[in-house]
């Protein structure tokens, strides 16, 4: 199971629903801007190599910030990987 799969807008009070996609889909698009020319840089700056190995340590980044901070809900409590799962697998019913 994806975490992605499992965050749907319906999922979301009708009241934030808008919120939800229009957040989602800043961050998705900024972060295919900025990704791209990040990683262009490392290219033109170290080669193939240097583009591969700067999107494995962006990916690294992104595995230890959610690892470590986990994800922050409405009221403020933030929530472990371990309990993402937990929820993923009590919403799939396995």
């Amino acid at each position: 199971d994806m975490l992605v799969e499992e965050a749907e807008p319906e999922d979301a009070p009708e009241t934030e629903r808008a919120s939800v996609i229009g957040t989602f889909s800043s961050f998705f698009d900024l972060s295919q801007g900025l990704g791209s020319i990040l990683v262009g840089l490392a290219v033109a700056g170290a080669g193939y190599q240097g583009g591969f190995a700067a999107g494995a340590v962006f990916a690294v980044m992104g595995f230890v910030l959610l690892t470590w901070r986990g994800i922050k809900t409405d009221n403020g409590k933030h929530i472990s990987v371990d309990e993402i799962e937990l929820l993923g697998s009590e919403h799939s019913g396995s």
